[in-house]
């Protein structure tokens, strides 16, 4: 089964769903939610969005074609955009799903791809492959993050695959693309998870890994058991850094295959091809 989401209307046209703003589960039994847009005539915006009080249980269900615009747990400043296939500002328990072909765009800052959380998370046995992130803008200075996944708030990501995410910065604006698989901001727990296959692009500018950290201490990114594999930090005539891991914070790594990761920068400054760091972290 199939629900397109292509009908104009009244609705807040940056989440064509209504807001969840309470309990809700959604078992699609393999269903697809879609945003399709028909030659571009359809409006952009994302699927889902969760809002403060709201409490999603999302299993069995694809979504894809989502676009953001905009970031609504974060008005200012305005241009921000997060979350193409959903946005989480509540509680959210996603299983046995995928996420195909978001896209976030902003020419301010832009993360999140296929899903973004604020809020308090659970990610299992998903799929995010095919998503994208665009910094768009002509100002120096912009940056794209997190491809398949964004988490503002605590996350965990289990027996899941994030593949094929990219993130993208204009040409020549010393903009920065990163963390074309996921970017975490507060505590994050990875496990058994493979991320491979994605790409931070950032022509003149920097491209990171496709696992960054930027958790505040004392909070924590742990990655244990999985694969980081065949990720690619590319910036032509800027500076690549680290194609599998990239990390500004406190992070534990045990029992991760790391292997296959390129950081390449033609006319440029490439380094750190399997991690760059510049905190403390742990491997075993």
């Amino acid at each position: 089964m199939h629900v397109q989401v292509d009908v104009a209307g009244p609705r807040e046209p940056r989440h064509r769903l209504p807001p969840i703003t309470g309990e809700i589960t959604i078992d699609g039994r393999g269903a697809t939610i879609r945003r399709d847009e028909r030659g571009n005539k359809v409006p952009k915006f994302r699927i889902l969005f969760v809002g403060p009080t709201g409490n999603l249980t999302l299993t069995r269900t694809t979504i894809s074609g989502g676009f953001a615009t905009d970031c609504p747990t974060f008005p200012d400043p305005p241009g921000l955009a997060c979350g193409g296939g959903i946005s989480n500002a509540g509680t959210m328990t996603v299983t046995r799903s995928k996420f195909i072909g978001n896209t976030s765009r902003s020419d301010v800052f832009a993360q999140g791809g296929g899903i973004d959380s604020p809020g308090t998370g659970s990610v299992s046995e998903t799929e995010v492959t095919g998503n994208h992130v665009i910094y768009s803008g002509s100002e120096t200075g912009g940056a794209a993050a997190g491809g398949a996944i964004a988490n503002d708030g605590p996350l965990t990501v289990t027996r899941s695959r994030l593949a094929g995410n990219t993130v993208t910065v204009i040409q020549d604006t010393q903009s920065t693309a990163f963390a074309a698989g996921i970017i975490s901001f507060a505590e994050t727990t990875v496990e058994d998870t493979v991320v491979s296959r994605n790409r931070s692009f950032a022509p003149g500018g920097l491209a990171r890994a496709a696992v960054s950290n930027g958790i505040p201490a004392p909070g924590r990114l742990t990655v244990i058991g999985g694969a980081i594999s065949d990720n690619t930090s590319d910036a032509p005539h800027g500076v690549a850094q680290g194609g599998g891991r990239a990390n500004n914070g406190l992070m534990t790594a045990s029992k991760v295959r790391i292997s296959g990761n390129r950081a390449v920068a033609k006319d440029g400054t490439a380094c750190g091809v399997a991690s760059a760091w510049a905190r403390s972290a742990r491997s075993t």
